[in-house]
């Protein structure tokens, strides 16, 4: 399986979009329990402040200032209050006790991280501080240490990037190889689908036992592919009885009519009629066998009948079959090999092949017009040509001529089925060649491009 092919997939798309959603919802959910977290710590430390003010406010009711200040060295001083903030400042903003800089602070609440290079506290730890008035005579501020919030926020922040990390890499490898899979059904579908295409109507999708949507594609192609083989089957059926049971009355009418033109007066109008007839009867079975042989071509089986075959020999072969018919006729035939080339191929069809565009070189040509063959190589593939200089085809025709039983407008009246290009790119289909038509100005040229 190529890489291109795996990123393209839509499975690999969906496994992007899934796991951006998986990240997403978690990245959410982190936030989430963050902003419930923090707010929980945010009210713990302000019940925890409320609880001291209550009580320093108490003391101040009890004893004035001068007992506040002793209760805050005497917190100060103990184990617990080590992580607390205290400062009792008197009206002019004088510090009378506490641990807490002289900074501005307005009253009410307040979160804040400050610097006190006198203090063992870090820094960068934010403090959650009220501020409260005691009367006219002093402004007390108490707070506490909220170092949760940066140890919950880097914990949060660990897990979201060990999250992301893990997400990306287990729906990477996940998504990668439940792609891989698919692909890997998808181009077994594929591969039959192209084996069929080539004429090999015993293959057959392989199912996984599974029962899953492809299993199901799966059983509903081979069972529309049976369908399409015994329709097949019997339109081959049909066409092989209807051409045997025509061509023996056909072959009969013809004798008779030899038998009968035998006995007649030659040059007479009724000789020259069963004459005509004669020539009907068997344009007719050529039209058959045609039909036949186009029909036989397009359902055999490469890999029964296709061996190594030099395109040179074929070449050379229909040269010395056909010169001496072209020499009658007085055209000029040239026959030009740029190198042997070995193809897979059938050698008889092959021959075959090269016979009929001879044919209709000549068939569609005056006579003394000329026709080359040529055989080169042609980026990586057989470039086999037959050309002429008679009056061509016009383009619009160039795709229709290979359409069983057109012919131009202009050839109507000469001898010919209209399948002779029909037969021509069925061999060449046979041997997944392309055929097309050029101009060649003038004439025509057929050229056929073979795999190598």
């Amino acid at each position: 399986m190529q890489k291109n092919n795996l990123l393209r997939s839509a499975g690999f798309r969906y496994t992007l979009v899934y796991t951006a959603l998986f990240v997403i919802s978690t990245i959410v959910l982190l936030g989430t329990l963050y902003t419930y977290e923090i707010q929980f710590i945010r009210r713990d430390g302000d019940a925890r402040v409320d609880g001291r003010v209550v009580g320093l406010v108490s003391e101040y009711k009890r004893g004035g200032v001068e007992l506040v200040r002793d209760d805050i060295e005497a917190r100060l001083r103990s184990q617990v209050g080590r992580h607390s903030i205290y400062r009792l400042t008197d009206n002019k903003g004088k510090i009378i006790a506490g641990n807490l800089p002289m900074i501005h602070l307005p009253m009410g609440r307040t979160e804040l991280r400050i610097s006190d290079e006198d203090s063992s506290r870090d820094a960068t730890t934010p403090l959650r501080i009220r501020t409260v008035r005691l009367n006219d005579e002093a402004i007390l501020s108490v707070g506490v240490e909220l170092a949760q919030l940066d140890w919950i926020g880097q914990l949060l922040r660990r897990a979201a990037l060990g999250m992301f990390a893990g997400s990306l890499l287990l729906g990477g490898l996940v998504g990668a190889t439940m792609t891989r899979r698919l692909l890997s059904r998808i181009e077994g579908i594929n591969a039959t689908v192209n084996d069929i295409m080539n004429s090999r109507f015993d293959r057959r999708v392989k199912t996984s036992g599974t029962s899953d949507e492809l299993d199901q594609l799966a059983m509903g192609m081979n069972a529309m592919l049976d369908r399409i083989v015994d329709l097949m089957a019997n339109l081959r059926d049909v066409a092989n009885n209807i051409a045997h049971d025509l061509r023996t009355p056909l072959s009969r009418l013809g004798r008779r009519l030899e038998e009968a033109l035998n006995e007649s007066t030659s040059d007479t109008p009724g000789a020259l009629a069963i004459e005509a007839a004669i020539g009907e009867c068997n344009d007719i079975i050529d039209t058959f066998n045609a039909i036949l042989s186009i029909t036989q071509i397009e359902n055999i089986s490469p890999d029964a009948i296709f061996s190594d075959v030099s395109l040179a020999e074929v070449l050379t072969t229909i040269e010395d079959n056909y010169a001496p018919l072209l020499e009658d006729e007085m055209r000029p035939f040239s026959l030009s090999i740029g190198e042997d080339i070995i193809i897979r191929g059938e050698r008889a069809m092959l021959l075959q092949l090269l016979a009929n565009l001879v044919e209709n070189a000549m068939k569609h040509t005056p006579p003394g017009t000329p026709v080359r063959l040529s055989l080169e190589r042609h980026q990586g593939r057989a470039r086999l040509c037959v050309e002429d200089r008679g009056p061509g085809i016009p383009p619009h025709a160039h795709d229709k001529v290979f359409e069983r039983f057109f012919r131009l407008q202009s050839s109507r009246s000469t001898m010919g089925s209209g399948l002779g290009m029909s037969f021509v790119a069925a061999i060449a289909k046979l041997h997944k060649a392309d055929i097309r038509l050029e101009d060649a100005n003038p004439g025509l040229r057929v050229v056929v491009d073979f795999p190598i």
